[in-house]
């Protein structure tokens, strides 16, 4: 193995582990992707439609009334709380999936 390559892998390490503990992942997935081009905003969708279980409508009308923000709109969606609600649980800097389990009804 390569130096270059050996340095690829910890820092997908690193990068990987970071983005877990600020809670940008739900289980094998990033939640935390920003979108810039058509590309993301459909791969935010069809993360938003694997965890939310919900049609590909639904989801998409909900992240764009939300500014594609995946995280906002995986709780509205698997909580039925509204984006003010969302905000202010994500706000407590607790991660999704925790979010989530501890507010299903």
């Amino acid at each position: 193995m390569k130096a270059a390559t050996s340095q690829k892998i910890v820092l997908n390490i690193i990068s990987s582990s970071v983005m877990t503990k600020l809670g940008n992942v739900y289980g094998n997935k990033m939640v935390g992707v920003k979108s810039n081009n058509n590309k993301l905003l459909k791969r935010i969708e069809d993360i938003v439609i694997d965890i939310t279980k919900k049609d590909r409508k639904v989801v998409s009308d909900c992240l764009k009334d939300n500014d594609y923000n995946a995280k906002v709109t995986i709780l509205i969606l698997s909580l039925g709380i509204d984006s003010n609600e969302a905000n202010k649980l994500l706000s407590e800097q607790i991660p999704i999936k925790q979010i989530i389990k501890k507010y299903s009804k």
